[in-house]
């Protein structure tokens, strides 16, 4: 199952925030969870930083908050430090 995702530089105005890239990702592990998504729904992308698996986790939920899957092991690699580091936030 396939996302797109941007990662957004926060700001305190939401008006001034800037979009700073855009990248598609497949979610994987979704024969673990129970939620579904359907195209184009938005979805929530949360970091596990105590996922037992990887530290790095960005976790996947689709509207009604349920677990849907993660995001692959080398995308979240990448967004750890930004997304830890409060320089920007993702949204897919």
């Amino acid at each position: 199952m396939a996302y797109q995702s941007s990662i957004v530089i926060d700001s305190d105005d939401e008006e001034n925030e800037t979009c700073f890239g855009m990248y598609r990702g497949t979610i994987v592990g979704i024969r673990y969870y129970g939620g579904t998504v359907c195209n184009n729904e938005m979805v929530s992308l949360r970091r596990e930083p105590n996922n037992p698996y990887d530290r790095n986790a960005v976790r996947v939920d689709n509207v009604d908050g349920v677990q849907v899957g993660h995001i692959k092991r080398e995308q979240a690699r990448v967004l750890t430090d930004v997304v830890d580091g409060k320089l920007a936030r993702i949204e897919g």
